[in-house]
């Protein structure tokens, strides 16, 4: 995936260079021409804060994927150590029914 996206900046990058020389090649306004790189500029900005806030997300859900499995681990644990003690849902409400009638 890092690969597409270095792949990606590459023939981004190429194919503005490529623009710009073609454009400053063809009597294409200076003013146009620094249009051309201040575009470039706020895109390659927009893309590295995106690429930050990607990573940023990536080491959040590895880190909540961590905490799961050890909370899923210390629930396995707990429920090994009280054999019996689980009940589900509706026996809850049966003998909470139970109690409330009595």
């Amino acid at each position: 995936m890092i690969t597409m996206r270095v792949g990606a900046r590459a023939a981004v990058l190429a194919a503005l260079v490529a623009l710009s020389l073609s454009a400053a090649g063809c009597g294409v306004s200076k003013s146009k021409y620094a249009d051309l790189n201040k575009n470039y500029d706020a895109a390659m900005a927009k893309n590295k804060e995106l690429q930050a806030n990607l990573d940023t997300a990536n080491k959040d859900k590895a880190q909540l994927e961590s905490d799961k499995a050890a909370l899923d681990s210390q629930v396995k644990d707990m429920q090994s150590k009280t054999p019996g003690v689980h009940r589900s849902d509706e026996e809850h409400i049966r003998v909470a029914d139970r109690e409330l009638e009595g």
